[in-house]
């Protein structure tokens, strides 16, 4: 008799194994085609976003500020520690931007010129600022710096940026590069070319670009 119970105990729990097992697959074969539903919908939306928004290759060089575009804002620590900010120029001055590095041989000439321009230039109409990097921001590489502007008689601005965002917001892609931009922060003039930056008249160029006359000597 005891026996007899068991095997029904035993027949009753196996039935309701089977009818769990079963109530599970069905919701797990619904999960499964619900997931399998939410797949096809982010493929379609996948294709309809490739259509809208073409996708530019990795490869591809950024677009170079234009003409008309506002100059994307930077606040950095100049050689001798101030704090620059191209805001603090907004309706005051117009600048002349001037992104190099060292031991380049292009980026000397136009240093060069950048300085004899700032000799000539009216100081109340204009600023000019030039931006590098050090490498490891260390202060031997700041030292080896100054001694490198002292060598090409540098005096005006120059700023340390420590990382890469100076150079993805203004889009650079070769070196060196000018920037004009007027006193409600619009760029003027894009100067990014060998033909532009080498020209022996880069100077009156400038001047020129300003809306301002080269004085005589």
């Amino acid at each position: 008799m005891l026996r007899k119970r068991i095997i029904i105990l035993l027949a009753f729990g196996l039935l309701l194994y089977v009818a769990f097992s079963t109530v599970s697959l069905y919701f797990i074969s619904a999960k499964l085609d619900r997931l399998k539903s939410v797949e096809k919908d982010l493929k379609e939306v996948k294709i309809i976003l490739r259509k809208v928004i073409p996708s530019s290759p990795s490869s591809s060089p950024p677009e170079p500020l234009k003409v008309g575009d506002y100059a994307p804002r930077f606040r950095l620590k100049s050689l001798e520690g101030k704090w620059i900010a191209l805001r603090s120029f907004r309706k005051s001055k117009n600048v002349v931007l001037l992104a190099w590095v060292p031991k380049c041989g292009s980026c000397e000439k136009v240093l060069s010129t950048l300085e004899s321009f700032y000799k000539k230039c009216n100081p109340k109409e204009v600023e000019v600022l030039s931006v590098t990097r050090v490498g490891g921001n260390t202060p031997q590489g700041i030292d080896n710096l100054k001694s490198y502007l002292k060598k090409q008689k540098i005096t005006y601005p120059v700023l340390i940026s420590e990382d890469d965002s100076f150079g993805l917001d203004y889009r650079i892609v070769t070196i060196p590069n000018i920037w004009i931009i007027d006193k409600e922060g619009k760029i003027k003039a894009v100067m990014n070319k060998a033909s532009d930056l080498l020209r022996d008249d880069l100077e009156e160029v400038i001047f020129e670009k300003l809306g301002m006359k080269l004085k005589s000597p």
